[in-house]
């Protein structure tokens, strides 16, 4: 009997032959067509990411926009409100009303570049005035953790401590709403509630923070 007509070696030449077959099928059509629809995928996905990094980009845009609107806003106002320091509209003193609690911290830089020597300490911010006016630092404290960082407090050093910044502030905002306390014999004037905020006067410096819940 012939080798070719043995059962196992017609059984292995099937064999041989089957897997050559799908072999073939797979390096021919199984693996092309799955690199072609991984290749798919991909170029889906980076279109999506070009999109999504498009969309970020004009987002940014947008809220620089509004925040550069919005500082011109607040100095115009101020422009328009009365000479006094202090108002009872406004808790921010008169020429320093464009920054603001909640700003993002971005703004400083934005509103004081100009006129002033500006420090970040990753947890506030130091603005020196080059040409005092009234006030001669600023600092704008901020959450160095958070991912969004916002103004969470101010500190203003006026140029000196003065009797009539004291009684500006208690003609605006009330004497039967304040409270005095005493830090290291240090007097304090505090104010709470005025605009969800709390102003802190002593000396030559006022603190202003969000309203204590």
């Amino acid at each position: 009997m012939s080798w070719k007509d043995n059962p196992f070696a017609v059984a292995a030449a099937t064999s041989i032959a089957t897997i050559t077959l799908g072999v073939t099928v797979v390096f021919t059509v199984v693996i092309p067509t799955w690199l072609k629809h991984q290749e798919n995928t991909l170029a889906a996905q980076q279109t999506q990411i070009r999109d999504l990094e498009a969309e970020v980009t004009r987002l940014k845009a947008i809220l620089e926009q509004s925040e550069s609107d919005n500082v011109k806003l607040r100095r115009d106002l101020d422009k328009l409100s009365p000479d006094s320091l202090f108002s009872v509209d406004d808790p921010y003193p008169k020429g320093f009303r464009a920054v603001r609690i909640g700003d993002r911290i971005q703004v400083v830089s934005q509103v004081y570049s100009a006129d002033a020597d500006i420090e970040d300490t990753e947890s506030w911010i130091r603005v020196l005035l080059r040409r005092p006016r009234l006030v001669r630092m600023i600092a704008y404290y901020y959450d160095e953790k958070a991912k969004v960082k916002t103004v969470t407090g101010i500190l203003f050093f006026f140029e000196d401590g003065d009797v009539l910044k004291k009684e500006q502030l208690i003609a605006k905002f009330g004497r039967a709403t304040m409270r005095e306390t005493k830090r290291g014999g240090i007097t304090t004037l505090v104010w709470s509630g005025i605009q969800n905020l709390t102003l802190e006067f002593s000396g030559d410096r006022l603190s202003i923070m969000p309203q204590r819940k």
